[in-house]
């Protein structure tokens, strides 16, 4: 069951983020040719993204820890470094 996408109000989405909040992640799979990511949690969860505008280097999304961000991007490219780092100085690979 589908409870909000992109398209929906503020509202929705959030009820929607809140059902994902303090749950495990279980498993991220990425399809780094067309940009499409799958993030599954425990207890049956999940979220979709897929790239959005015209500019495939925009951040898609990003995972922080303590020491360090990994960052995914519409091209299919990650970068990984310290929370620190200006976005203009991340060094970006493709993951492929």
């Amino acid at each position: 069951m589908q409870l909000a996408s992109s398209e929906d109000d503020e509202k929705a989405i959030g009820r929607a983020t809140a059902a994902l909040n303090g749950r495990k992640l279980m498993c991220v799979s990425v399809l780094p040719e067309s940009g499409r990511s799958s993030f599954t949690f425990d207890l049956g969860g999940s979220l979709e993204t897929w790239p959005y505008g015209d500019d495939a280097t925009q951040e898609q999304w990003m995972i922080y820890n303590e020491l360090e961000v990994f960052t995914f991007n519409a091209m299919g490219d990650y970068s990984c470094g310290p929370p620190t780092k200006p976005s203009d100085l991340q060094s970006w690979k493709p993951l492929r």
